[in-house]
């Protein structure tokens, strides 16, 4: 999760990949603030020419262009609220549901027949 300062957006967070197919541990993703601002998290390539990194709870964050005090104020609410929630599944209990018999689909919606 993650709060916003006012007047921020945050783009859908992805996991990247390599060539191989292997997934990162962390994801990416894009902040947009006022008058063109941008922050990356875990930007998946960076010269230290685009702008200076920080680091944080989920790898670095990187400021696109000059760090001034629009951005450095918008680090001050984003770094200390990143974290990242599980993405397993909850654990709710119970058993795993399995239709009985030839036909489950007649377990799932009584009176079906395939004939």
């Amino acid at each position: 999760s993650v709060s916003l300062p006012e007047g921020w957006s945050v783009t859908e967070a992805f996991f990247a990949e390599t060539a191989a197919g292997v997934a990162a541990d962390v994801p990416t993703a894009t902040f947009a603030g006022p008058e063109g601002r941008m922050l990356v998290l875990n930007p998946l390539q960076w010269l230290d020419s685009n702008g200076p990194c920080h680091g944080s709870a989920l790898g670095p964050i990187c400021v696109f262009g000059v760090e001034d005090s629009g951005t450095g104020a918008a680090l001050a609410v984003i770094l200390p609220s990143l974290s990242l929630a599980s993405t397993a599944a909850p654990g709710l209990g119970g058993a795993p549901f399995r239709p009985q018999g030839d036909d489950p689909m007649s377990t799932l919606v009584p009176g079906w027949s395939a004939e």
